[in-house]
């Protein structure tokens, strides 16, 4: 990946040395690969996940569902409803969300695999539902934000809140849907508090600008939130 980065005339004077294998199972050609490039060279991580979205896996494994994450992805970004940056040399990162931040908010979730897989056959469907709102002009949601939550670090927070909604709503504390909490954000969607997950957005930067969100919807909105829990104990106990 670093000497596709060189320039054509660098590139022309390198030589490197391949060993190659024959007759080897696709898919342990591919996994092989894969092993190989995470445990020695290092290779984006954007890359190494599109090249795992190419192939068919157990569906036991890890890879089967971050595949099913990659799916997703590719399907949003061609249907213009979020950018996605997939790790080829040529391909521009700004203004994109990673691939691999993006597998990552899913899966760590629940939202795909894990536990509940929560969206277990309409991943596609409930993320899409979700971010159009974002999207929607008549939220009135001011472009600042928008840009803060369909950058990386806010659709982590996104997907997370999401995660709790799913788990308030099994344990019946709200009934508040995805749609609906993004309506009720936009409500306290103030500067201030912009500027405050923005800046203190560090180490565990995730789950304190969650719960400070969190907090203020509470509080705001005590009838559809009221019973809202962070606990994830006391979630466990009420599920």
């Amino acid at each position: 990946m670093a000497i596709a980065r060189l320039p054509k005339d660098l590139r022309e004077r390198i030589f490197v040395q391949v060993i190659a294998f024959t007759q080897v199972a696709q898919d342990r050609e591919v996994k092989t690969f894969v092993e190989i490039n995470n445990n020695q060279t290092k290779v984006d991580r954007n890359l190494v996940l599109d090249l795992i979205g190419d192939f068919d896996w157990p569906a036991d494994s890890s890879e089967y569902v971050q595949k099913r994450a990659v799916t997703v992805a590719r399907e949003l970004d061609k249907n213009n409803v979020l950018n996605i940056f997939f790790g080829s040399a040529d391909e521009r990162r700004e203004g994109k969300v990673y691939l691999a931040t993006l597998v990552a908010a899913l899966l760590s979730n629940n939202l795909i695999g894990g536990t509940f897989d929560f969206w277990r056959g309409r991943e596609y469907d409930e993320i899409r539902k979700l971010l159009l709102r974002i999207k929607d002009p008549s939220l009135r949601l001011s472009s600042n934000w928008r840009s803060f939550l369909f950058s990386n670090r806010g659709l982590r927070i996104v997907f997370k809140l999401v995660y709790l909604l799913e788990r308030n709503r099994r344990a019946q504390t709200t009934q508040v849907t995805n749609v609906q909490f993004i309506d009720l954000l936009r409500e306290i969607a103030s500067d201030q508090l912009l500027r405050e997950l923005t800046e203190s957005y560090g180490l565990g930067g995730a789950a304190k600008a969650v719960q400070r969100i969190v907090d203020k919807l509470v509080q705001r909105f005590p009838h559809e939130l009221g019973n809202f829990e962070t606990n994830m104990r006391v979630l466990r106990w009420r599920s």
